[in-house]
């Protein structure tokens, strides 16, 4: 800014007491001359702007921009967050986990992937879609094929320090995967019944164990758990996501597969988008999958979703609901996949887990998806946004003789 000061030169000019402005002459008037540099924060994940009427500002970069922090234990990948810099799995705080998917999403039944053995017994998946590289075995297993070995079951804290030194396939840069990231390799068609097999490409993934992984997501409803994914159905087992006591006494071991590539950060701008398509029909357009949702569950409506109830339904009266929707004018509305829903909670959160600015009065309780068992009767794939309500788990079987046969509906179509 100029002031009315006449000056001949920078000592003739007063400060105007805002903290990133310098005094100087400039053709004989004093100007105040906004500096960057001088609202250096020392944080990695926000930014250094200097406004001449409000001095610093410090907007947060965008979400998984690399960062440096250190960490016990200290591993490699550290990533911002809303405006901090973490370390996932580190902290033993959901603070931590990563602030939702960072990939592309895949589709319902993910195929694709690409097996490279270049490097004698010790494969390397890679997936054109995410960008995304995975360990060909799991931990403590090798071989061109996997057969070499057995899988080494970890603590929580040395499958972080596992991952992060890890030198396998001609790469060093492993870590341990997030919950969105271990989803990606499921193939939803693939899940035909209970018998006890992998949904995942056992073409790409070959003796893949039927077993849980660890996750670096941090449990928000109990700092000594941490969430774990498994990719196989048994009789014991009906349950993909559920969190395990990862610290303190009766700390598990479970079975560790590392995961690498696809950094930096995701896409500038919010990710969810709420607005009125038509009277009381809120739609909510997720920028990161390219999803566009029902504004309300079911049988709500209205700006904050709370004209009407939340309605449960079985499967076969959510699938014709959706099907049959005109929600907001539009049309080829469907069930949701696993993954798709899925990528809408927030492990972050404490409560009910997903954005509830983008969904508001969403029920703590499970939703349908439409990735369905081809058995009789037919059961289906659901989420729950609220755990430890029911099995402690997020992902689970529901349907006819399940005892457990109706959930809430969000719809979801392509965008």
């Amino acid at each position: 800014s100029v002031s009315d000061s006449k000056c001949t030169g920078d000592t003739d000019c007063e400060d105007d007491g805002v903290a990133c402005t310098t005094p100087t002459c400039q053709a004989g008037s004093c100007v105040q001359l906004p500096s960057d540099a001088l609202c250096d924060d020392d944080n990695d994940c926000t930014g250094d702007l200097c406004d001449p009427d409000a001095g610093c500002l410090h907007p947060p970069v965008e979400d998984f921009t690399p960062c440096e922090i250190v960490t016990v234990p200290d591993v490699s990948f550290d990533i911002c967050s809303s405006g901090r810099c973490v370390s996932p799995g580190t902290c033993g705080d959901a603070a931590c986990n990563t602030p939702g998917p960072h990939v592309p999403l895949p589709e319902a039944r993910h195929v694709g992937l690409v097996r490279d053995t270049s490097v004698t017994g010790q494969p390397v998946v890679e997936d054109p879609v995410t960008g995304l590289d995975w360990q060909g075995c799991a931990a403590g297993r090798g071989g061109d094929d996997c057969s070499g070995g057995e899988t080494v079951a970890h603590l929580f804290e040395d499958a972080l320090i596992y991952c992060d030194g890890l030198a396998w396939g001609g790469h060093t840069d492993w870590r341990l995967p997030d919950p969105y990231e271990m989803s990606t390799l499921y193939n939803e068609e693939d899940a035909t019944g209970f018998a006890s097999f992998a949904v995942v490409d056992v073409d790409a993934f070959p003796n893949w164990d039927a077993t849980y992984f660890w996750t670096t997501a941090a449990s928000a409803f109990a700092p000594e758990q941490q969430w774990l994914t498994a990719h196989f159905f048994g009789i014991y087992s009906p349950t993909l996501l559920l969190p395990y006591t990862a610290r303190g006494d009766g700390a598990a071991e479970v079975a560790v597969r590392c995961v690498r590539g696809a950094e930096g950060a995701v896409n500038s701008g919010p990710r969810f988008e709420r607005k009125e398509q038509t009277t009381q029909n809120w739609l909510v357009i997720d920028h990161r999958t390219s999803r566009m949702w029902h504004g309300c569950a079911a049988g709500q409506s209205g700006s904050a979703c709370v004209s009407g109830s939340a309605e449960e339904m079985s499967f076969e009266n959510a699938k014709k609901y959706c099907s049959d929707s005109g929600w907001a004018g539009l049309a080829d509305w469907r069930l949701p996949t696993l993954k798709e829903l899925l990528w809408v909670v927030d492990f972050q959160r404490e409560g009910v887990m997903t954005d509830f600015e983008a969904f508001p009065s969403t029920p703590g309780s499970w939703f349908w998806t439409g990735a369905e068992y081809d058995e009789d009767p037919p059961r289906a794939m659901s989420v729950s946004f609220e755990p430890f309500i029911e099995l402690d788990a997020l992902v689970t079987v529901r349907g006819l003789g399940s005892g457990m046969e109706n959930a809430y509906v969000r719809c979801v179509r392509n965008f």
